[in-house]
């Protein structure tokens, strides 16, 4: 099974701190959250990543409402839960390009937002096919939807790219979503032992193409289509498209696309 990645976002504006209040149980119950969470990743490979500077951001602003010694207390538990072994600082290994900018889509106020360095980071994770979603420890979703749609984009680049990025508001939400990867973990591009990565990329999505060692196919993860439905693009040996898969696997051949083909790749 491939890493899950777990991006945190600690509440950090002046309306987010205010909402907490002054009661220290609703700080405690941030680190409640990601010690839920982690239980329901044991046996499983993942990574917690965060930002320090958010996280020194929320203290700041938690300091002015809650009493100190407690809060640090809490703070202290939470550095204790993204030990380093299964976490990162996304701001000590820079995981987006710095020469690309990143925009979100905001469909409630039609205007395009500037991406935080989380979602920047998660976005790009999710243009390489990783499995990551963005944990809000806040009870504000200033992106008022479960998915983050991040437009990437570069002067030098041909085509934009779109990386929809997962959200679990609730940590009951990011518990449901690790329940639901464990369920289709049968089945990855990242299973080294049925695929093996090319250096091919499709140009029109710059997905990732890789290779089926059991009959010779290719595949590239899809989900951007209008309906926003995951699934597989599979092509034969000669690069002709053969049909769309479900994220278990299963080829749908019906769904072949005669003008689709990967064949000038190959050569």
């Amino acid at each position: 099974m491939a890493q899950l990645n777990i991006f945190l976002r600690f509440p950090e504006t002046p309306d987010e701190i205010i909402d907490l209040g002054e009661d220290i149980e609703q700080y405690r119950n941030i680190s409640r959250s990601i010690q839920t969470v982690k239980e329901q990743l044991s046996n499983i490979d993942y990574c917690l990543l965060y930002d320090s500077e958010n996280i020194q951001a929320f203290k700041r602003q938690a300091q002015i409402l809650s009493e100190g010694y407690l809060l640090n207390k809490v703070i202290n538990q939470i550095r204790s839960l993204i030990s380093p072994k299964k976490s990162q600082d996304i701001h000590t290994t820079r995981l987006y390009r710095a020469d690309h900018q990143y925009h979100i889509w905001n469909i409630h106020t039609c205007q395009i937002d500037s991406a935080s360095d989380i979602i920047k980071s998660s976005a790009e994770k999710i243009h390489n096919n990783e499995i990551c979603t963005v944990f809000l420890l806040t009870k504000q979703n200033s992106f008022n939807r479960n998915v983050i749609p991040v437009v990437i984009d570069a002067s030098h680049a041909p085509h934009p790219e779109l990386s929809i990025v997962p959200v679990s508001e609730t940590v009951q939400d990011c518990v449901d979503w690790i329940r639901q990867i464990k369920q289709n973990c049968g089945f990855s591009l990242h299973n080294a032992w049925q695929f093996l990565p090319t250096n091919m990329v499709y140009p029109a999505s710059k997905q990732k193409i890789y290779k089926n060692l059991n009959d010779g196919s290719y595949w590239y993860y899809d989900y951007f289509h209008r309906e926003n439905q995951e699934h597989y693009e599979v092509f034969d040996t000669h690069g002709n498209h053969i049909g769309e898969a479900d994220m278990t696997g299963k080829i749908d051949r019906q769904k072949c696309d005669k003008t689709k083909k990967i064949s000038h790749l190959l050569n």
